[in-house]
């Protein structure tokens, strides 16, 4: 209710707590000996009223632009948050939301795994971040080299990054986007959602590696990333390696050829072809891990 409502009834609403004599003369002049008004009485009291209801309807409309702006600002708040909810919807989505925290809460499923995230808005920023949380933690004795392994994973991400807390083991990957200069889209949505998702799919057997299966966090990344920088040479070294166990050829021309493919970057038919040999040797270098993976909500 508008402050000063009851100030916009002239005349005719009364102060509970003066009688109705004091209440009439404070509107209406009084009459003189003759009961007649003066003019000039008049006029001053019909210019005073003037002014009141003036005075008033100004105080209003600046209490009604205080609410309006209130609104407003609760308004682009929730709407945000309220776009993105519609977008889950849509999808399918399966999610639980904080509204006082501006937080939505769903998980989701790659090839890998079902992973739990949190969406978080912030909406005075217009920031919306993603976390994708690893199904485990990592034990005390394992965290420096889980974090060789997401810092060796971080170099080279375009978008987001993985964090660790030493304090508890927890791992998660971390995607953001900020839209201050525009508005935000059911494709901006869907875009970091995905990504954030699909990069700790992808990221995932390599930390299973380094957690459980006592693998050093380089090789768990090159596993992962043959194509930077040394990967593909330590794809062939293996590939070497497993010949050399299993002949006793170790011809001066076969050396060099080997030293060659790992100190060059000349990729020829014939280095391709041992490379590809190497790396289908090893689990997680399938045709079907090469393509793109496809992350979907989780099933209740």
């Amino acid at each position: 209710m508008p402050l000063f409502k009851s100030l916009t009834h002239r005349g005719t609403q009364q102060d509970p707590h003066h009688d109705d004599e004091t209440a009439v003369s404070t509107r209406v002049p009084k009459p003189n000996e003759e009961g007649n008004m003066n003019e000039e009485e008049a006029t001053h009291g019909d210019e005073a009223l003037l002014n009141e209801e003036h005075t008033v309807q100004e105080e209003e409309a600046s209490v009604k632009d205080e609410e309006e702006s209130i609104a407003d600002e609760e308004s682009s708040k929730t709407s945000d948050l309220d776009k993105i909810i519609r977008h889950l919807q849509t999808e399918d989505w399966s999610f639980s939301v904080k509204r006082e925290k501006q937080v939505i809460i769903t998980s989701a499923t790659g090839d890998n795994g079902t992973y739990r995230i949190i969406i978080d808005l912030k909406a005075d920023e217009k920031i919306v971040i993603v976390y994708v949380y690893l199904p485990c933690k990592a034990p005390t004795e394992k965290r420096l080299a889980v974090a060789e392994y997401t810092t060796r994973a971080n170099y080279g991400l375009v978008i987001g990054n993985f964090e660790m807390d030493f304090q508890d083991g927890e791992v998660r990957y971390k995607g953001a986007l900020e839209y201050a200069d525009g508005e935000l889209t059911n494709g901006m949505i869907e875009q970091l959602l995905q990504k954030s998702a699909y990069t700790m799919n992808r990221y995932f057997r390599g930390l299973m590696r380094v957690i459980y299966g006592d693998v050093e966090a380089l090789d768990a990344i090159r596993e992962i990333e043959p194509q930077q920088a040394g990967g593909a040479a330590l794809a062939l070294a293996r590939l070497v390696e497993a010949l050399a166990v299993n002949t006793s050829d170790h011809s001066e021309a076969s050396s060099e050829a080997v030293a060659l493919a790992v100190n060059t970057s000349d990729h020829s038919e014939a280095s391709s072809e041992a490379v590809a040999m190497a790396v289908d040797t090893t689990s997680d270098h399938s045709e079907e891990s090469s393509q793109a993976v496809v992350i979907s909500p989780a099933e209740e």
